[in-house]
C-alpha cells in the first residue's frame, strides 16, 4: 500500500469474502469510487470486495479530506470512509490493494475471534516449519505474535508459547509445557509438563524436566533440574544438579528474596532452600534438608532430624 502512494493520493485495502455483512469497496471499471455499508450497496448479488478498514494517505491529504466529511442526516454520525468518494470527486487519484480474508477479517464476536486466532496459528505453524523448526503435531502447538524459534529446534505436541519466548537452535520443548517471557538456549531441554516464566534464562544443554516450574531465574549451562521442583528468583551456576522435590522458598509473605546456587553443586531430593540464601561452588545439600544459612564452598550441608529407631 505504501508503494502505491508514490503515484496515488489514497490507497484502501480490500478482500474477497462470502460474508455479506462487511462494508464494500465500490469498484467501477477497475477504479475505486466509494466505500459503503453492506445495507447501502445496491448491487446485492454481485461479487464484491469487503472493506478491510485500512487506508493509507499523506497527512496533508487526510487533513483536507476530513474537513469535507459531512454529518449523516439519518444517523447523525461522521463516516471516515466518506473520504474515498470525496477524494474521487476532488479529482485525486484513488486506488486499492487486495489481500486474503485471513489477514483482514473483522472480529465482532467470540466466534470471529476464534476464527481469526485459527488463521493466525495456522500461519505461524507454517512459518516455523518452513524455517526449519520440527513441530511434532503442529495443530496442538500455540504461538504468540513475538515467538522466536531457531532452525533445528523441536517442539512436541501440546506446547503453549505465551508472549516473550525465544528458543535457540537444537533446543527441545517437550509436551504440555507452558513458556512465557523466557529464553531457552541452544541444546537445552524443557518438559514435559514444565512451566518457564518471568524472564527466566535456561542455559545451553541444561535439562528442565517434568513438573518443574522455573520463574524469574537464570539456569547455567549443563545444569539439571529433572523432577518436581520449584525454582524462583534464583541464579543457578553451571554443571549443578537439583534433586527431585526441591523447593526454593523465595517469598516471606511480604516480598520475594534471591537465592544463588553456584557451579557444580548438588541439591539432594526433597530439600527446602529458604531465601535469601547463597550455596557456593562445589557444595552439596543432603536430601530432606531445610537450609536457612549460607553454605560455604566445597562443603556438605545437612539440616534434618537424626533418625531414631524404637522398639515396638
Amino acid at each position: 500500500m505504501i508503494d502505491r502512494l508514490k503515484d496515488k493520493a489514497l490507497v484502501c485495502l480490500g478482500f474477497k469474502t462470502s460474508n455479506k455483512e462487511y462494508g464494500r469497496l465500490i469498484v467501477e471499471d477497475g477504479a475505486l469510487k466509494d466505500i459503503v455499508e453492506a445495507k447501502d450497496d445496491e448491487r446485492k448479488d454481485m461479487e464484491f470486495l469487503a472493506n478491510a478498514g485500512t487506508m493509507v494517505t499523506s497527512a496533508k491529504n487526510l487533513r483536507e479530506l476530513i474537513k469535507k466529511i459531512e454529518c449523516n442526516k439519518f444517523t447523525q454520525e461522521y463516516y471516515l470512509t466518506n473520504i474515498v468518494s470525496i477524494a474521487v470527486k476532488s479529482g485525486l487519484s484513488v486506488d486499492y490493494v487486495t489481500i486474503d480474508e485471513e489477514e483482514a477479517m473483522g472480529v465482532n464476536s467470540r466466534h470471529d475471534l476464534a476464527k481469526a486466532e485459527f488463521y493466525f496459528q495456522e500461519s505461524r505453524r507454517k512459518f516455523f516449519v518452513d524455517s526449519g523448526v520440527t513441530l511434532m503435531a503442529p495443530d496442538t502447538i500455540f504461538f504468540s505474535l513475538d515467538t522466536q524459534i531457531a532452525q533445528d529446534a523441536s517442539v512436541d505436541p501440546y506446547v503453549i508459547f505465551a508472549p516473550g519466548v525465544k528458543v535457540e537452535s537444537d533446543a527441545k520443548i517437550l509436551s504440555f509445557s507452558h513458556l512465557e517471557n523466557c529464553s531457552i538456549k541452544s541444546g537445552a531441554s524443557v518438559g514435559p509438563f514444565a512451566k518457564i516464566s518471568k524472564g527466566t534464562i535456561i542455559g545451553n544443554n541444561s535439562i528442565i524436566g517434568n513438573f518443574v516450574e522455573v520463574k524469574a531465574s537464570t539456569i547455567g549451562e549443563n545444569t539439571k533440574i529433572k523432577h518436581l521442583s520449584y525454582i524462583g528468583n534464583t541464579k543457578v551456576g553451571q554443571e549443578s544438579n537439583i534433586g527431585a522435590g526441591t523447593v526454593v522458598c523465595n517469598y516471606d509473605g511480604k516480598k520475594k528474596h534471591e537465592t544463588s546456587i553456584g557451579n557444580n553443586c548438588f541439591i539432594g531430593a526433597n530439600s527446602s532452600l529458604i531465601a535469601p540464601l547463597n550455596i557456593h561452588n562445589n557444595s552439596m545439600v543432603a536430601a530432606g534438608s531445610v537450609i536457612v544459612d549460607d553454605v560455604p564452598e566445597e562443603s556438605l550441608a545437612i539440616a534434618r532430624e537424626k533418625q531414631v529407631i524404637k522398639e515396638q
